[in-house]
C-alpha cells in the first residue's frame, strides 16, 4: 500500500478515498484488504502511470477505472 501510494503521488495522482480490511461481496475470490479511488488529473498522466506500474505491484488481483467526465 504504501508503494502504490507513493507511486500514485509521485505521478501526479491523488488518492481520495481509502479503505482497509474490507469483506468481499457474495461470488467474488478475494477480500478486499485495500480499496483506493485515485483522481487524476488527466487520462494521459493515469495511462503512464499504469503502463509503468501495472506490470510491476504483487498482491493486486483486481483494477476499474471509471473515467468521470
Amino acid at each position: 500500500m504504501r508503494d502504490l501510494n507513493k507511486a500514485t503521488k509521485k505521478a501526479g495522482g491523488v488518492s481520495v478515498l481509502e479503505l482497509i480490511n474490507g469483506a468481499s461481496p457474495f461470488g467474488y475470490y478475494f477480500n478486499p484488504d485495500y480499496f483506493v479511488l485515485t483522481e487524476w488529473p488527466s487520462r494521459e498522466v493515469f495511462e503512464n502511470f499504469e503502463s509503468i506500474y501495472a506490470t510491476t505491484p504483487e498482491g493486486i488481483r483486481h483494477v476499474n477505472q471509471f473515467a468521470i467526465q
